[in-house]
């Protein structure tokens, strides 16, 4: 049988001795090229073979009808499943299948930095996705976007084994409809007690916007449920009955946000009514419009301390933590057509949910053609695969474009797996071959936080035989907003043993003269210094605790003397070449991809200066060319546009995934998306964030808490607090440190904080455009002119002493030169 296969996909399917039967109009493998299939009924993978997206690569059905996919798909990119192409008038609502069909089909790995989506919203009439799957491990977004206002649609995300959510999940319509049926859940629900044989975890965030989402049972891990644009999350009792075998409350550990006055939480009545009459989930900004909503009548309700209390008709009651600061005499009760509920009519008190409450992408909207992108299938062909038998638990993958070997996948069980598994550091030998091991984990860069500007010190270490690295920084990976990786060499994970010496002996046994670490146990090669902006390196290497090795979609940057830089000739695409690398000159900081208006015929987002450049634009060189403009912000799009304003952009995007035309190794936006750097300096001077005198310094971003505050010196809260306010109220008090904190917060120490953090993504409530920490994350300055009392972890030094930098003495209660 022969398949109709596009010979500029670089597609290269592996036989290995077997059969694959591969439909018409069907493209599986290692997609290394993005592309739009338009035609009718196109479908993607295959059975039993696992079908890669490489990073920066998208791959878009946009014709006609249902689209199915088939076998396993491990997602590094971007899929799009639309009809945006359709030729059909009127255009129907379509389906999206996926059934995963025994233990080695059905499998799904959707990579940190990865998105899937599936739009339908132009259609006349329901639509349909109907996933189901073996398993599933998403650190990427996964969003369903249907049309709303028309019955029948049916959104089902049901796996047979266990799944686990650290990314996004996002249940949409572009309006309201409440009849909507949506569920993700396990086929086989256990009920019975000890350890349930198959589980759902959701460890990071679901958003539910304008339709209701059915919960049929218990979830574990700590993620957070966010309800919007009037929708119901609806939960039914098999949410206590079902894969919770101690019957404790339900959805323990997790937590709910309401993100505006329209959302409703129904629970059903064992969801809450447990043997420890509580709901197990902390509610965040329940407030005017939303509601608590039960089949019970109600008879009375108690708020103390940060719970309410709910008396039932049957003398039952129950417990709910919705946090601090409301007013009793505001909740209410009322009946609707068919159930009770629990309202409140007061302000949203101030609340700090957790960092995954605040995960979010755009609101469902048409898609536009994309023209740029070739279509997938053409009169090409390629030949047969051979007509030996397979079993049908083993997987075959397409080999790596430009590599010359190919690997097998294991036995789809072992596809997903927990964040603990180990997985083997490829050998390290003296071929020169540039290869890129490849390696199947669920482990990568588990999540996105918002971008900081600290920068850590990296400790490294060598040893006699060892090619010799020196440490060059801490820099973004791209990849964190929908582009390529920043290294797209050699790449492996290892969970136990990750050193920042052993990623460079591997990387310089691939030819390689730059090596990085990143999240603790991943490791990237590279030909060339990287160009994106500082980050927060934080995460201990899992084979040394003693070093960093990265941090979230941050790495731990080292050069290998011995190795000349640019020396390797047959690197993975893109090639190694020579960059004319231009710094940042206003101190410029990556703030994310967001939505260029100009799309639906707004005005452009950034309306200031701009200029295209289609050979050498980088997003430094953006910065700059705005920076000396006057402008704060600029922004890249497309790849080759620069385009500047004085105001922030507020609408993020999923589609920034354009290689700069001057830097490869970059994202400079994409189709109406603006990759956005803030120009610090400019903010700062414009806005007097940091005063001249005395010299303050930003340290970044810090962990603190509530129940034990960091910085105990001296604290203040009020609506105009910057930094530069905080730190000379700190300054004046003879505290060296200050810290903002969740926008309108004041804290002031002599002592150094101690743990980074990456949750500083609170506006200061005195100049918008700055940042004030966070909940629990404190956006800290020092005054370099008062001395510091020594931490008790300081080496040698007794706590309560003071010292001052190097250089210094201390004289009349300030450092002084020496």
């Amino acid at each position: 049988m022969h398949c109709q296969l596009a010979s500029a996909l670089l597609l290269t399917l592996v036989a290995q001795g077997s059969a694959r039967s591969i439909h018409s109009k069907r493209v599986s493998g290692t997609i290394s090229t993005s592309f739009t299939d338009r035609s009718a009924g196109a479908s993607f993978g295959a059975t039993d073979v696992q079908s890669i997206i490489n990073a920066g690569v998208k791959v878009w059905l946009s014709g006609d009808g249902g689209h199915t996919l088939y076998g396993n798909i491990q997602n590094s990119g971007s899929l799009v499943i639309s009809q945006t192409d359709a030729v059909s008038s009127p255009l129907y609502g379509r389906a999206v299948e996926w059934e995963g069909a025994g233990a080695s089909n059905g499998n799904l790995i959707n990579n940190a930095g990865a998105s899937i989506l599936l739009n339908d919203v132009s259609a006349s009439s329901s639509s349909s996705a109907r996933w189901y799957i073996q398993s599933m491990n998403n650190a990427g977004t996964i969003q369903w976007c249907g049309r709303g206002n028309a019955v029948s649609y049916l959104y089902n995300l049901i796996s047979k084994g266990s799944s686990v959510n650290s990314g996004l999940l996002v249940f949409e319509q572009k309006s309201g409809d409440t009849g909507m049926l949506a569920a993700w859940s396990n086929e086989v629900l256990d009920s019975t007690t000890g350890t349930p044989s198959a589980t759902l975890t959701n460890n990071g965030g679901v958003l539910v916007r304008s339709m209701q989402v059915t919960l049929r049972q218990n979830f574990f891990g700590d993620g957070c449920w966010m309800i919007g644009n009037a929708a119901t999350l609806y939960l039914q009792s098999g949410v206590r009955v079902f894969q919770n075998p101690t019957r404790g409350p339900a959805l323990a550990g997790q937590s709910i946000a309401f993100l505006d006055g329209t959302g409703t939480l129904h629970l059903d009545e064992l969801v809450y009514q447990s043997t420890a009459f509580n709901f197990g989930a902390s509610i965040f900004g329940f407030g005017a419009g939303n509601k608590l909503e039960f089949s019970q009548e109600i008879t009375s309700w108690t708020y103390f301390s940060d719970i309410l209390e709910i008396l039932f008709v049957n003398g039952k009651f129950a417990y709910f933590t919705i946090g601090t600061g409301y007013s009793a005499d505001g909740f209410f009760r009322a009946s609707g057509p068919v159930w009770n509920f629990i309202g409140y009519s007061g302000v949203v008190p101030i609340f700090s949910p957790p960092a995954k409450c605040l995960m979010s992408v755009p609101v469902c909207a048409p898609l536009l053609s994309d023209l740029s992108v070739s279509s997938a299938l053409s009169s090409s062909t390629a030949p047969a695969a051979s007509s030996s038998a397979t079993p049908a638990t083993t997987l075959s993958t397409a080999s790596v474009s430009g590599s010359t070997s190919s690997a097998v996948v294991p036995p789809a069980t072992s596809l997903i797996s927990s964040s603990t598994t180990s997985i083997a550091v490829p050998a390290i030998s003296s071929t020169t071959s540039n290869e890129a091991p490849i390696v199947t984990s669920s482990t990568i860069s588990s999540e996105a936080p918002p971008v900081t500007t600290l920068m850590t010190a990296i400790p490294t270490t060598t040893s006699e035989g060892s090619p010799i690295s020196s440490l060059l920084g801490c820099f973004q990976d791209s990849a964190q907003f929908g582009g390529v990786r920043t290294f797209n060499g050699p790449s492996y994970v290892d969970t136990n043993g990750l050193t920042n010496q052993a990623c460079a002996s591997f990387c310089t046994s691939k030819g390689f003269p730059i090596s990085a670490t990143e999240y603790s146990q991943e490791c990237y090669c590279g030909g060339e210094v990287p160009t994106t902006g500082s980050a927060v390196c934080s995460k201990p290497c899992s084979g040394d605790p003693t070093q960093i090795c990265g941090g979230d979609w941050a790495l731990s940057v080292s050069r290998t003397s011995n190795v000349p830089v640019n020396s390797v000739s047959s690197a993975p695409s893109p090639s190694v070449t020579a960059i004319d690398y231009i710094p940042f000159k206003y101190d410029g900081q990556l703030a994310g991809c967001f939505a260029d208006a100009a799309e639906t015929g707004d005005v452009r987002t950034l309306s200031g200066a701009t200029y295209r450049d289609s050979s050498s634009l980088t997003n430094e060189k953006c910065a700059n060319f705005c920076g000396d403009k006057g402008f704060a912000y600029s922004g890249t799009e497309d790849g080759q546009e620069c385009w500047c304003s004085s105001t922030l952009p507020t609408v993020s995007s999923t589609r920034c995934d354009a290689a700069c035309k001057g830097n490869t190794t970059q994202t400079c936006g994409g189709p109406w998306a603006l990759i956005v750097t803030i120009n610090q300096a400019i903010v700062e001077q414009s806005s007097s964030a940091t005063p001249s005198q005395p010299p303050f310094t930003a340290l970044g971003c810090f962990a603190d808490s509530v129940n034990a505050r960091v910085f105990s010196g001296f604290s203040y809260t009020n609506s105009s607090v910057t930094p530069a306010q905080c730190a000379a109220k700190c300054s004046s008090l003879l505290f060296p440190f200050s810290g903002t904190e969740f926008g309108n917060e004041c804290f002031c120490s002599s002592v150094a904080p101690a743990a980074a953090s990456t949750q500083c993504n609170k506006p200061c409530a005195g100049n918008s455009i700055l940042l004030c920490g966070g909940p629990d994350a404190m956006t800290v300055y020092r005054d370099e002119s008062l001395p510091v009392i020594a931490d008790y972890t300081c080496p040698g030094i007794p706590a309560g002493f003071v010292f001052c930098m190097e250089g210094q003495r201390v004289s009349g209660g300030r450092c002084v030169s020496a």
